[in-house]
């Protein structure tokens, strides 16, 4: 199925905002260079600056699988 359409809602600790948002620029980056990642948007929420959204559009779900076996999704999973 082409096209896969993500849409992840990530809260963080009250206090860690600044540095979820650092492991998650460096996610962003990385995740950009991923064969198949057509859009991969970070957004921070005006009214919860503890809550992150990705909007992620993937060729396909085979290109999504692949993103999750990535070191920096690992990286990310660990910050959680």
């Amino acid at each position: 199925m082409p096209n896969v359409i993500v849409v992840a809602i990530l809260q963080a600790k009250p206090g860690s905002e600044e540095t979820a948002l650092a492991v998650l620029t460096e996610t962003l980056e990385a995740t950009h260079a991923e064969e198949g990642c057509r859009t991969y948007a970070l957004h921070v929420s005006t009214q919860d600056p503890t809550q992150f959204v990705l909007v992620e559009r993937w060729d396909d779900q085979e290109a999504l699988d692949g993103h999750f076996g990535q070191p920096h999704m690992a990286k990310l999973a660990g910050a959680a």
